[in-house]
């Protein structure tokens, strides 16, 4: 063919670069990031379901941890247990905003990354406004307490604590155990019984937190004083109560606000009245100074201790329930008297001085008075009850009592002064009908505390 014949083929012009396709890796991780961001868009609209939640602990007894709750510890210390029970436990106190059972932190571990828990159970909420009412009590560490919430688990939360140590109230973000101050704002807090007398509230405090996305509000006293922001945690998580290293602090009215409420105030759960519980004393002995071993003979210029028991009609320890003793000298007069309130385990602990100018002989200790501290006031009066204490440790209750609604619930008078002559340990005996359980021990003369206990005349002297 001849060239000048050749048809000229036209160039086609160079279209645009093809672009890469995303490697499948990259791909991924951008569908992931799409997907989180579309699932937290979903989550922060979907509104909450409405809650108005007052813990209420009339329901329990004193000494019981409240079920509402699940008790952890952040750090490393783990969760502190008396007898295998939480150091959460329900306590007494007549000026609380709600009388008279409140919530006691009572663990006192004075170390620095050491929180203790209380988690509200079946609660999960993200937008959330909390208040409290705190009573600091003591530590010498720290002396925080306060709320916590939006709770992954026990190393990751929001908490606010209001200390009455530095005077602060602190927010903090915890994350992976290690606190991180987001805040501290100046308060007016004190411990009552550092008071030279008590203030209108009886060292009760609210305390409040408003949380709404990334926005915090920390209020105390009804006062806003410290706002911060923060995104660390944006899904909802537990709440509950919350306080630091040693402190020893109450809580009363813990409430749970979650979503749009309605303006009309919620009630109060009402409590049926508490039924008078009977009551008896179960053992009385003198003992050393642990109150381990028994002891039946002391010096003068040192101390006697003894214990007391109290049980229900069940032979159920009851907690709470003051007992008054009286310290009786050989003729009949009274060297002390003393109240003292029984533990968690029913017992109560005395001790009083023995003064050097106390002659010797035989002393007798005696209870006066029983009253239970867990019953409203009322019109008083008495309901005896005749049956005998089914107990082989002490044959001695004297009479079982039952308390009235006041808590003024009496042993009967005792119808016959002590006997010189007593035993000097636990009597073996029933006491005649209407006498008050008592024992009596001797008591020797000394010139110094270190002594071997032995019996002597009254006109000797221990060297």
């Amino acid at each position: 063919m001849n060239p000048r014949t050749r048809r000229k083929v036209p160039r086609s012009r160079p279209g645009p670069p093809a672009r890469p396709a995303w490697p499948p890796r990259a791909a991924g991780a951008l569908a992931a990031v799409a997907l989180a961001i579309a699932l937290y868009l979903l989550l922060s609209a979907t509104p909450q379901k409405p809650l108005d939640l007052i813990v209420d602990l009339q329901q329990y007894r004193y000494g019981v941890p409240p079920t509402e709750f699940d008790y952890e510890t952040t750090g490393p210390h783990g969760p502190l247990l008396s007898a295998g029970q939480p150091f959460w436990r329900v306590y007494v106190d007549r000026f609380a905003p709600s009388p008279e059972f409140v919530l006691i932190q009572a663990a006192t571990l004075a170390e620095a990354d050491h929180y203790p828990l209380a988690l509200l159970r079946d609660v999960q909420a993200r937008d959330v406004t909390l208040s409290v009412y705190v009573k600091p009590m003591g530590g010498t560490l720290a002396q925080g307490a306060g709320l916590l919430w939006r709770v992954r688990d026990k190393d990751n939360y929001y908490a606010v604590l209001a200390d009455a140590l530095d005077q602060q109230v602190h927010l903090l973000r915890m994350v992976r155990g290690q606190p991180h101050e987001l805040g501290a704002a100046p308060i007016s807090i004190g411990v009552v019984f550092e008071q030279q007398e008590p203030g209108p509230t009886w060292g009760w405090y609210l305390l409040g937190v408003e949380a709404k996305g990334r926005r915090i509000a920390v209020w105390f006293q009804d006062q806003k004083v410290l706002e911060a922001t923060d995104a660390t945690f944006t899904r909802s998580g537990r709440v509950g109560l919350i306080t630091h290293a040693d402190a020893v602090a109450l809580f009363d009215d813990f409430r749970v606000q979650v979503g749009r409420l309605q303006s009309t105030p919620t009630l109060r759960p009402t409590p049926a009245p508490p039924t008078p519980p009977a009551m008896h004393v179960a053992a009385i002995s003198t003992t050393g100074a642990a109150y381990h071993d028994s002891q039946s003979a002391f010096a003068r210029g040192g101390l006697v201790y003894w214990k007391i028991q109290v049980v229900d009609e069940h032979s159920v320890s009851v907690p709470a329930a003051v007992v008054t003793t009286d310290v009786l000298r050989p003729d009949g007069t009274l060297l002390a008297r003393q109240p003292i309130r029984t533990g968690t385990d029913g017992v109560a602990l005395f001790s009083c001085p023995l003064p050097a100018t106390e002659p010797a002989g035989t002393y007798t200790i005696q209870i006066s008075e029983v009253t239970h501290s867990n019953l409203a006031d009322g019109p008083t009066t008495q309901r005896p009850i005749s049956s005998p204490l089914r107990r082989s440790g002490y044959s001695n209750p004297g009479r079982a009592f039952a308390l009235s609604p006041r808590p003024r619930g009496r042993l009967p008078p005792r119808s016959q002064p002590p006997s010189p002559g007593a035993s000097t340990s636990p009597l073996s005996a029933p006491v005649p009908g209407g006498a008050c359980p008592r024992l009596t021990f001797p008591l020797f003369p000394s010139r110094n505390r270190h002594h071997k206990l032995i019996p002597l005349l009254p006109d000797r002297v221990v060297g």
